[in-house]
């Protein structure tokens, strides 16, 4: 009994020493309280799409990083797999059922991550105190 204490124990710990890329990335993340329609978000390698309701809306670039930095980094897009902050920039949007790209001025965005872990994702947009509140889609 105690060996199988010990090996449920160091179990539990190895699954949480998951990267916050990885953990990022293991979901679509549904935002929580949202009315239909449903905003959601998948993150992968230096993109982020963003739906509503099932549909594709538009996709962000985006990287970690420990600071909030003065301008996008694009040679940070996949390279970090810790930090407190999500640096995103808009790329594409869709306008009459079309995709277009965005953002031709490189105005970017800075997300506070609050907590992540296999079912919440909990970030703070800069320059604002309201707390966007995502749940593991299943």
């Amino acid at each position: 009994t105690n060996v199988l204490i010990v090996f449920t124990a160091f179990t539990g710990i190895a699954q949480n020493n998951d990267s916050t890329l990885d953990q990022l990335q293991a979901s679509e993340w549904e935002m929580e309280g949202s009315t239909r329609p449903a905003h959601s978000i998948k993150y992968d390698d230096g993109h982020a799409t963003h739906y509503r309701d099932g549909i594709k809306i538009g996709t962000d670039q985006y990287y970690l990083s420990d600071a909030i930095d003065e301008e996008f980094d694009s040679r940070k897009l996949g390279q970090v797999k810790e930090g407190k902050y999500i640096i995103s920039r808009g790329i594409t949007g869709f306008k009459d059922g079309v995709e277009k790209e965005v953002n031709p001025s490189g105005n970017f965005s800075v997300y506070e991550i609050k907590q992540v872990n296999k079912n919440w994702l909990m970030i703070r947009p800069s320059k604002r105190e309201r707390i966007l509140k995502f749940q593991a889609k299943s």
